[in-house]
């Protein structure tokens, strides 16, 4: 929906949102691994082909978000009409093996996106389950007294 009609800014401002938008992106970016965000972020002034800053300042809030935090957005053809709307953005971009834009779906006015990531088997990656189980009364109460007595 554009900016202008949707409900939620009878409330808020769109800048105002899409400062809330990035703040929340930026407290939930995944430092230790990749991160994707997908989704309609409305800034139909910004270049994603040419990747470059937009004078709009709601545009501009997710340009920065987007370059400060290492992201790139990877689709390249028009998602509504001649824009790039629907996003995918990720920092690790070796990990998206296939990426799509499809036909609407159902009775949406934008065009559908597909895609597909390479992740690492999860079961490989964590390590084994340790549970530590402390055995109070098999403790050597008296030898570490006397450790402690003795230390200055």
């Amino acid at each position: 929906m554009p900016p202008d009609t949707a409900h939620v800014y009878d409330h808020i401002s769109c800048l105002t949102y899409m400062s809330e938008v990035i703040e929340c992106l930026e407290h939930h970016v995944n430092t230790k691994g990749p991160t994707i965000i997908v989704g309609d972020f409305n800034c139909p002034d910004m270049d994603w082909r040419r990747w470059s800053e937009p004078s709009n300042l709601v545009s501009l809030q997710l340009y920065k978000f987007a370059t400060s935090n290492g992201f790139m957005q990877l689709l390249d053809e028009s998602t509504r009409g001649n824009n790039i709307l629907d996003l995918v953005l990720i920092n690790e971009p070796v990990r998206l093996s296939s990426l799509i834009v499809n036909p609407p779906f159902s009775s949406s006015d934008h065009n559908s996106v597909g895609f597909t990531i390479a992740i690492d088997h999860c079961d490989s990656l964590r390590p084994p389950s340790v549970q530590r189980k402390y055995l109070w009364k098999q403790g050597d109460y008296a030898a570490m007294s006397q450790y402690l007595n003795d230390y200055d």
